[in-house]
């Protein structure tokens, strides 16, 4: 018989954004400190074509509009056509660049 442990995905995930804002301070979005125009920025690894090499890419994302009622906000990243992202998602993006090292 198989033991399967059960994962609390919204723990994990809080505890990653918490991880988050512990090294990068003050730097992740927040929704209720978003303004409408403000510009948010993206960073993640990504593959370059077909091969094991790797990179960190730059996106921005711009917000459009502010819903403090429902939790979310409609944003538009890489000048793609613009969704909501909720607070949760949010956490993820930067209110600055990154600076170079």
């Amino acid at each position: 018989m198989a033991l399967f442990a059960v994962i609390d995905v919204d723990i994990i995930a809080e505890k990653i954004v918490q991880e988050a804002v512990e090294r990068d301070g003050d730097n992740m979005a927040t929704l209720s400190k978003l303004k409408v125009g403000q510009i948010l920025h993206d960073y993640h690894r990504h593959q370059m074509g077909n091969t094991e090499m790797s990179v960190e890419g730059h996106w921005t994302l711009v917000v459009l509009e502010i819903d403090l009622e429902h939790g979310k906000a409609l944003c538009s990243w890489n000048g793609n056509s613009p969704r909501w992202y909720y607070e949760m998602s949010l956490k993820k993006f930067r209110e600055k660049e990154k600076v170079a090292k």
